[in-house]
């Protein structure tokens, strides 16, 4: 680039100082370029850091906003054994099936939300596929290798086995003392189950719906005939979601029109009448139709505040909705995260592996954990117990209850 000298130009002569102070100005002027690339260079690098740390931190931290109404934990009954199945009847009352270290099982009964707890070892040699408990007294156990039904009418102190069905029941669900649905789990066909009723309290049963290649995985019934069935294609290699409802009190099925490819494995179902609920697959599903239009979250999605994206794989084991504004999911224990939304899911608090809930709780990779949960059950949208591994002894076998307050 040719510098130009006005006053030094206008004649025709050029002097030593002429050529010394272009000289002198090219210097300058290359000086100045490396400065300024200098400190371009810099602020690239300074951003670069300050944009990956903040990606750091939002990782480790799931992304989670200060604005999270702060929870609060206290922890009650132990026990030494991990929970594996089991469900809360009410505020003070539930049924858990837990095992040892040496594999034995045992029932967790509480009677008082988990603040104190009565054990009944089980004389089971077998796994145990399901229970289903209708009221402290009242309840049944699948076995999965014997395909033994059990019953028990005296709050878990003994049980009898009452059917040996040709086929392995897995997934039991009773309406009341005499009314149930179960689907089967073929050795030989692995894949695909039917759905079965009895009316004798589990004594016999009767085939009430079945289609090649379609397994199902949970009930929900809204009142003693409308219920629903959720479960996939088999063929699909649990890519197709599948939907079956019934209006006769389970006598007969039939088959919601969906767009199934758009949905995995459906995992669970929540339905709080006809048409509103909730279903659970790779992410969140919600109704208000009756499942003519279903919306829904993907899995690697979610909301905090309504406006950060927070990509994470997780698998979701459960759903508590009080209505369809006020629910609460709670993840795996891989996850060990709990969701919390009272707007009808536009946000969703998460309050995660990570969280310090308590201050002596041990560490993993340097970060306290939220406990993992294996039963929830929610007083109102503030409120809950949970079921699940004692903070104290992460790496162990034992179980805990915890109780939550959420100060929204």
């Amino acid at each position: 680039m040719k510098f130009h000298i006005p006053f030094l130009e206008s004649g025709s002569k050029r002097t030593v100082f002429d050529y010394t102070l272009k000289l002198k100005l090219e210097i300058l002027k290359k000086s100045f370029q490396k400065s300024a690339k200098a400190i371009l260079m810099m602020l690239m690098v300074l951003l670069f850091v300050s944009i990956n740390s903040c990606n750091t931190e939002q990782e480790d931290d799931f992304s989670v906003d200060d604005q999270r109404p702060p929870i609060q934990w206290t922890k009650r009954a132990t026990f030494d054994a991990l929970p594996v199945l089991g469900e809360w009847l009410d505020e003070h009352n539930g049924v858990f099936l837990a095992e040892k270290q040496n594999s034995e099982k045992m029932l967790i009964i509480t009677a008082d939300g988990g603040q104190s707890i009565e054990t009944i070892d089980l004389n089971i040699n077998d796994e145990v596929f399901d229970m289903d408990f209708i009221s402290s007294s009242t309840g049944w156990l699948t076995l999965r290798y014997s395909g033994e039904l059990w019953k028990t009418t005296d709050g878990g102190k003994s049980f009898t086995s009452i059917y040996e069905p040709d086929t392995i029941l897995y997934n039991v669900h009773f309406l009341d003392t005499n009314t149930g649905f179960a689907t089967d789990f073929h050795i030989n066909r692995r894949n695909e189950n039917a759905i079965y009723k009895t009316t004798d309290g589990g004594n016999s049963w009767y085939k009430v719906f079945y289609k090649p290649q379609w397994k199902y995985n949970e009930f929900s019934f809204v009142d003693n005939n409308i219920g629903y069935a959720v479960g996939t294609n088999a063929s699909s290699f649990g890519e197709d979601g599948a939907i079956i409802k019934t209006t006769n009190g389970g006598e007969t099925w039939e088959e919601l029109d969906i767009d199934e490819k758009k949905y995995n494995d459906f995992k669970n179902i929540v339905m709080l009448n006809e048409n509103e609920g909730f279903l659970l697959s790779g992410g969140v599903n919600w109704t208000t139709d009756g499942f003519q239009t279903i919306e829904s979250y993907p899995s690697e999605l979610i909301l905090i505040n309504g406006e950060t994206n927070v990509p994470k794989n997780y698998t979701y084991a459960d759903i508590l909705p009080l209505s369809m504004n006020e629910v609460v999911i709670y993840n795996d224990e891989n996850n060990q995260a709990l969701n919390w939304s009272n707007d009808g899911l536009k946000t969703i608090y998460i309050y995660p592996g990570g969280e310090k809930i308590h201050p002596e709780w041990n560490t993993s990779g340097g970060k306290q954990y939220v406990t993992t949960a294996y039963e929830l059950y929610l007083k109102d949208i503030n409120n809950g117990t949970i079921l699940g591994k004692d903070l104290n002894d992460l790496n162990g076998w034992s179980g805990a209850f915890y109780a939550f307050k959420i100060n929204n």
